[in-house]
């Protein structure tokens, strides 16, 4: 039972030491540069709605100077003139 038991804790050990030195070598995922990000809203008698999905919007982990939110209306209502210059 014994010659069974010491190669597998032999083989574990090998595996989780390469498995360390692999890890360290693993580059992050973060982006040096963010790229720009438009985001199109097309919208139709919203105004029930569209405050809180820009808001949500706005509110991204993202930099502002990299993203623009673009909304669209195809009937231009009276709420629609100035509405979104709070946000």
């Amino acid at each position: 039972m014994i010659f069974f038991v010491i190669p597998i804790i032999f083989v574990y050990s090998i595996f989780l030491i390469f498995l360390f030195l692999g890890l360290r070598n693993v580059k992050s995922n973060r982006l040096e540069e963010y790229p720009v990000v438009s985001v199109l809203i097309a919208v139709r008698n919203e105004k029930d709605y569209i405050s809180a999905c820009v808001k949500a919007l706005l509110g991204q982990n993202y930099p502002s100077d990299k993203f623009e939110v673009i909304v669209i209306d195809d009937f231009f209502h009276r709420w629609n003139k100035g509405y979104f210059k709070r946000f």
